[in-house]
């Protein structure tokens, strides 16, 4: 299994619209992993085809992976 396989094994869908989440990841610079939903109506919308270098607009940027993937996965109501 790949290692992006086993990541998004670990990540809960959208807590918004339940899609299936997005990762990017950038080689270089703060904010190294975004994470966010694909679909376009959603209020966590990432797109597919955004460039690494604007990865750090977005709110769903963390350094490790690890912070990422707790982040997200954190749901008020649980």
């Amino acid at each position: 299994m790949k290692r992006e396989d086993k990541i998004m094994e670990k990540l809960k869908v959208c807590p918004f619209c339940g899609t299936e989440p997005v990762l990017k990841e950038r080689k270089r610079g703060q904010g190294k992993y975004a994470i966010g939903c694909p679909n376009i109506s959603c209020f966590l919308y990432l797109p597919d085809d955004v460039k690494k270098s604007e990865l750090h607009n977005y709110t769903w940027c963390y350094g490790k992976l690890e912070d990422l993937i707790t982040a997200w996965n954190t749901r008020v109501k649980e």
